[in-house]
């Protein structure tokens, strides 16, 4: 039972040497960005995007596609919700309007790999290989990179 105390003390000694950091500004800014989404407001598009990806995750595609399409309303240029629409689009078996919503998200941030890797397994399901191949090998390198 000492174990679990001890791990404890540890979680709360970094909790607060984190809100110390934070508060002195010498948190990173991708930190301080995931502080933003896990802390987004129900309305804010990021929020909307992330329920859309729990959503999905639970299988409930109409409900992740409704989600993303409120985000994108909000913000045209939330990559995330773009992506999140594509998936719960492939879910849906909507491929055509599924391919138009990674590559949206593509054409808002170029090194989302996670929308080229998507992309090119769509492609490929079509037996449009050579195009597959070439958003993989994007995906393959954006993510090494």
């Amino acid at each position: 039972m000492s174990w679990l105390w001890i791990t404890l003390g540890i979680l709360g000694a970094l909790i607060a040497l984190f809100v110390i950091w934070s508060l002195l500004g010498l948190v990173s800014p991708r930190i301080r960005e995931c502080q933003l989404r896990m802390t987004g407001t129900a309305n804010s598009p990021l929020h909307l995007a992330n329920q859309a990806a729990i959503e999905s995750n639970m299988g409930h595609h109409n409900q992740a596609l409704d989600l993303s399409q409120r985000a994108i309303d909000i913000d045209a240029n939330c990559k995330q919700a773009w992506y999140n629409k594509g998936v719960a689009l492939v879910s849906m078996k909507r491929l055509e309007d599924a391919e138009k919503a990674f590559r949206q998200a593509i054409r808002i941030d170029e090194a989302f790999w996670q929308s080229w890797h998507n992309l090119a397994a769509l492609l490929q399901s079509q037996g449009r290989n050579e195009e597959a191949n070439k958003c993989m090998s994007r995906a393959t390198r954006l993510r090494t990179a």
